[in-house]
């Protein structure tokens, strides 16, 4: 238990390999929270039960504080995110209003559309990496989407999206002046909507009272949020299948109708393990609002507390239950993943978890059609954005298309 006894448990540790990673969180769960004295100080649990629990207590544990360690942007809240009601109250309105499972069901044929073009474009030269390719183009391309972003300006968001991604996360410059940034592209679709309204969720956010200042932290928060996260769960999935052939033939054959499993179910179920297995938001950060105590443990008002939603999702006390199944540690198939923590918990879940898992499940649906291997193994991921967040940097695959199946193709599967 040497992560954590000595004071010394930081997310931000690089150069870990997974397998020491994981362990590390397996002493984290073996006592229900540790202090760290890294970066201010800090308590943070790994169990389940007390994350869960956490998560639930919104009054007890408050966001609004900031929930990175150490803080992405002083003084600057995230939309949502980083706020407790009533502020949170009526931004989450216009998130669910955005990202809600009505206006995602109505966009999934673009979405799908979206999700096919850039894994064709991927294969048409054998793969490289997959990051780049796929990954980190349709999840921006499906928020621009959602928000209602025109045409001429989905290849920007992108761009400046990543830009402000890299800034946020020490990996590029200060804006210059005059150089365009994502916050002018928002005020600039506001204005063309207020003066051609349009039938999209853009065209109403404009008509909300809101400021200039408070659009753009609304839309940024969007923008970002969906970006990472995704891309981080894409590169995960897509990783998973190009290691173990044997899950994509499983895959291939629930495509083609000649496999037991139906296509969509197996792909979703697929998309719940992987999130569990290698969560894309591995913690956040609460602060106490008042003395309280987490795991026994007495936490003083203002004292923060870590949720390390990574470590949660390996809890054998939550996932080890069925003698059925595999260790937590490892990836299960068919596992019901249910109760997963990797979008959060309670009031702060993520707002934009049924379009994430869209996303996801399609992918599946769309890597069914592809033979995948590793080219190169990746490095081992590394935390992010205030040691929040975790993916692939870089994911090189090789992808061929596998030959379409008689069977499928006369019985119409």
């Amino acid at each position: 238990m040497a992560a954590t006894d000595n004071g010394e448990f930081d997310h931000h540790e690089p150069g870990l390999t997974e397998a020491a990673r994981y362990a590390r969180y397996a002493e984290l769960r073996a006592c229900p929270v540790e202090h760290s004295d890294r970066h201010g100080g800090f308590w943070i649990t790994g169990r389940h039960a007390e994350v869960e629990a956490i998560c639930r207590d919104w009054a007890t544990f408050a966001s609004g504080q900031g929930v990175f360690i150490p803080d992405l942007t002083p003084g600057i809240r995230s939309a949502g995110l980083e706020q407790d009601p009533p502020e949170h109250t009526g931004v989450r309105r216009l998130f669910v209003e955005m990202l809600g499972r009505p206006a995602v069901r109505a966009a999934e044929p673009e979405i799908r559309a979206i999700t096919r073009r850039h894994v064709a474009t991927f294969a048409e030269t054998g793969g490289g990496d997959f990051m780049a390719g796929v990954a980190g183009r349709v999840p921006v391309e499906a928020i621009a989407v959602m928000a209602g972003f025109s045409g001429s300006t989905v290849a920007r968001v992108r761009e400046l999206t990543e830009q402000l991604w890299n800034r946020l996360t020490g990996r590029g410059t200060p804006p210059q002046p005059g150089e365009p940034t994502l916050g002018r592209l928002f005020v600039e679709e506001a204005e063309l909507r207020r003066a051609e309204p349009h039938d999209d969720f853009l065209t109403r956010l404009a008509a909300e009272d809101l400021t200039d200042r408070e659009l753009v932290a609304f839309l940024t928060s969007t923008a970002v949020a969906g970006h990472e996260t995704t891309m981080a769960g894409m590169g995960n999935l897509a990783y998973q299948l190009a290691s173990d052939p044997a899950l994509q033939a499983r895959l291939a054959a629930a495509a083609d109708g000649t496999g037991p499993d139906d296509l969509g179910a197996l792909a979703a179920r697929l998309v719940e393990e992987s999130l569990r297995h290698r969560s894309p938001v591995q913690l956040m950060a609460r602060t106490a609002v008042a003395d309280t105590t987490v795991g026994g443990e007495a936490v003083a008002a203002g004292e923060r507390v870590v949720v390390h939603f990574g470590a949660a999702n390996r809890d054998p006390a939550r996932w080890a239950t069925d003698p059925t199944r595999l260790p937590p540690d490892e990836f299960d198939p068919d596992r019901d993943a249910t109760g997963h923590l990797a979008f959060g918990w309670g009031l702060h879940r993520c707002v934009g978890a049924f379009l994430a898992t869209l996303e996801l499940r399609l992918l599946g649906e769309e890597l069914a059609r592809y033979e995948l291997a590793v080219a190169a193994e990746p490095e081992p991921p590394v935390p992010t954005a205030g040691g929040s967040f975790m993916g692939f940097e870089r994911l090189d695959l090789t992808i061929t298309p596998r030959p379409v199946r008689a069977a499928a193709a006369g019985s119409g599967a």
